[in-house]
C-alpha cells in the first residue's frame, strides 16, 4: 500500500517541471463544445462543459452510456462527428501527436502489457513525448522518473516484470508512466477497476492530491459512485449517450438523477464524517 509519507514526497516534485498555474490560467483549462460521435448502434449526443485548471472531474453513467468514448474524444484518439475540444483555447485536432502527448495522458481501462519488460523500462516509456529522435533520456527526464516512481510507491517494483504484478501494483506502475509523460491533463478510465477498497482509496487519494497540490487537471471515468461523491470537484452524469447533469457532486448526485440512469432504487443521504453525498442501493420489497 502507498506510504503515508506521500505528502513529503509530493513536495519534492522536480523543480524543472511544474503544473502550477497563475491568475491568467483561471480561465477554463478545457472547453468541450457541442461534441458528438456515433457508432453504428450508439450515438453520443451534443456535450458541452468546461473544466478549470487543477479540477478533479468525474464522468459517471451506466454501461454503454459513452463514458470511455468521451475520454477518447477528449484525448484526440477519436475524431468527433461535430464539436470541438479546446485546451487553453487550442483545438486538440490541430495539435500534432507529440503536442497532444505532451499535454494529455490517457490511462486506458485495460492497458495492454504484451511484452515482458521491467517496471522501470515500462514507466520510462512515458518520457518519449519530450525526447527528440534518437535522443536518450536526459537528467530532467530521469529526475521526473524517480519522482513518479517514488510518489506512486513503485520504487521497490522497478526490477520486476510488469506482466507479473498484481492488479494494484500494475495500476501504480501505469499511473507512474502517465506522470512521467508530464501531462497537463490526465484522463483515467476506471483506474480502480479490479482493486479492493483499500487500493481504491489509496489510488484515488493520490490522484486527488496531484490535482489539488500540483495542478494536474483530472477527468476520471468510474462506476464507484461514492468515490465520485467524496473526491470530485465536479461530476458529469451521462444517460444513454447524452449529458443528464453537470455540476458539483451535491448538485448532480441526487436520487432522481441516479435512479433514472441506473434504473434501481437508491438512497442518497450525507456521509456523517465528510458531508459528501452518500449513495446506498436499496433492496426492493420482496427481494431476497
Amino acid at each position: 500500500m502507498m506510504a503515508s509519507s506521500r505528502e513529503n514526497r509530493n513536495a519534492m516534485a522536480p523543480t524543472a517541471w511544474t503544473n502550477s498555474f497563475t491568475a491568467e490560467d483561471l480561465k477554463p483549462f478545457m472547453r468541450v463544445t457541442d461534441l458528438t460521435f456515433a457508432y453504428k448502434q450508439f450515438s453520443l449526443r451534443p456535450i458541452s462543459f468546461e473544466v478549470p485548471p487543477g479540477a478533479f472531474t468525474t464522468v459517471l453513467g451506466s454501461n454503454g452510456s459513452g463514458k470511455s468514448t468521451l475520454l477518447k474524444l477528449i484525448s484526440g484518439y477519436l475524431k468527433p462527428r461535430t464539436g470541438k475540444v479546446l485546451l487553453r483555447g487550442m483545438d486538440i485536432r490541430q495539435m500534432t501527436l507529440r503536442q497532444r502527448a505532451r499535454q494529455i495522458a490517457l490511462v486506458a481501462q485495460e492497458s495492454q502489457l504484451n511484452f515482458p519488460m521491467s517496471v522501470r523500462e515500462f514507466v520510462l516509456m512515458g518520457c518519449h513525448p519530450h525526447l527528440s529522435w534518437f535522443k536518450f533520456e536526459d537528467r530532467q527526464s530521469l529526475e521526473v522518473l524517480e519522482w513518479a516512481l517514488d510518489i506512486t510507491d513503485s520504487q521497490l517494483l522497478t526490477h520486476r516484470n510488469i506482466q507479473e504484478l498484481s492488479g494494484g501494483e500494475k495500476q501504480r506502475a501505469i499511473l507512474a508512466r502517465a506522470l512521467v509523460q508530464q501531462p497537463k491533463l490526465m484522463l483515467l478510465d476506471e483506474p480502480t477497476m479490479h482493486l479492493d477498497v483499500g487500493y481504491q482509496m489509496e489510488l484515488v487519494q493520490l490522484i486527488k492530491s496531484l490535482s489539488r497540490d500540483k495542478g494536474f487537471t483530472v477527468i476520471m471515468v468510474t462506476h464507484e459512485l461514492n468515490i465520485a461523491a467524496e473526491f470530485s470537484d465536479q461530476v458529469l452524469l451521462l444517460n444513454e449517450g447524452h449529458p443528464l447533469a453537470f455540476g458539483s457532486p451535491e448538485e448532480v448526485l441526487d436520487e432522481a438523477n441516479l435512479m433514472r440512469v441506473f434504473r434501481t432504487d437508491l438512497l442518497v443521504d450525507r456521509n456523517p464524517i465528510s458531508g459528501a453525498p452518500r449513495i446506498t442501493p436499496v433492496r426492493r420489497e420482496g427481494d431476497r
